[in-house]
């Protein structure tokens, strides 16, 4: 049976092994035909060249994805799956014929499994560098100053201020991009900057694009607001609550910037509308904090939040 690794986020680990891979909905074409699948697997062949099994993850993690674990499973060899180049056509066949052709040119392709991914079939998930992989596009140099441990590691000569100077690169290139779309990108690369020295960052230039008009630019400066840990973000974050395109989102981020019974206060007073996504942002952390909030919301007098958060505890219990 074919080896495949699929890339999560760190987050879902306890999910994914309790109840395996979901997919999501995606659309393939082959031969110009398009083929809708409600639940789509991306993937990647098990092979012996590490940096190839793996190397989606600094592109996957550019587009704040976070922390990522890579999720060893097997298919049957006689599977129909995709596969191609991202972005591009793909071919369809049985997994033992597509992976060779995934093989020919690695770098940037993909194998797409239609359906999601039991737990008896996954053999590891596990914990890797996060510094594997291109960034932007697999066929070209880098076009920025990469700040990441392989490129920049601990130790370097003036390491603050090359990761202040690639934040600020960033923020200005986000400030004057051409599109929407420009910006996120932009907005995309400074999970690194934040996640080696948010302590040594302002976050203040993040509090524009969280007001922005493009939903996706707000969402992407409130997922980037949680590395900081100040009573000022955490207010604009709290703030954040009352709009509708990023609140889960800021839920998510009010939870690793101010600790899950802060933002239960702010939920609570702000928007208790949200009580059920706090419960989902806790049911993947592990901590004391975390498991006495889901205590608080299981002794709610709304059933569904009780239920939820009941639920949530319940995963950490031995089977």
């Amino acid at each position: 049976m074919p080896r495949l690794v699929h890339l999560a986020p760190e987050r879902l680990t306890r999910r994914i092994d309790r109840a395996g891979l979901r997919g999501q909905r995606c659309t393939v074409f082959v031969d110009g035909v398009a083929h809708e699948l409600a639940e789509a697997l991306f993937a990647m062949p098990v092979v012996p060249d590490f940096a190839v099994t793996h190397q989606w993850l600094r592109e996957l993690r550019r587009w704040g994805r976070g922390k990522l674990v890579a999720v060893y499973f097997s298919i049957p060899a006689d599977e129909p799956v995709y596969a191609g180049r991202y972005n591009s056509e793909k071919l369809h066949g049985q997994a033992r014929k597509m992976i060779p052709v995934v093989l020919q040119k690695p770098f940037g392709a993909e194998l797409v499994v239609p359906r999601r991914v039991a737990r008896r079939d996954i053999h590891a998930i596990a914990r890797i560098r996060q510094d594997i992989g291109w960034v932007e596009t697999p066929d070209t140099p880098h076009k920025f100053d990469c700040v990441c441990a392989a490129c920049l590691p601990s130790g370097s000569a003036r390491l603050k201020r090359r990761i202040r100077r690639a934040y600020q690169a960033a923020l200005l290139s986000a400030r004057s991009a051409g599109s929407p779309d420009e910006a996120l990108q932009a907005l995309g690369a400074l999970y690194l900057p934040l996640e080696r020295a948010a302590d040594h960052l302002a976050p203040e230039p993040l509090f524009s694009f969280s007001k922005h008009a493009d939903p996706r630019i707000r969402a992407s400066a409130v997922e980037s607001l949680r590395y900081f840990r100040s009573s000022l973000v955490e207010q604009r974050l709290a703030d954040c609550l009352a709009d509708p395109h990023v609140s889960s989102t800021a839920v998510d981020s009010l939870v690793d910037c101010a600790g899950p019974e802060r933002a239960l206060g702010h939920v609570q007073r702000l928007a208790p509308e949200l009580l059920l996504t706090l419960v989902e942002a806790l049911r993947y952390r592990s901590g004391q904090a975390a498991i006495r909030v889901l205590n608080t919301l299981a002794a709610s007098s709304e059933s569904e939040i009780s239920l939820a958060a009941i639920s949530a505890l319940a995963e950490d219990e031995p089977e």
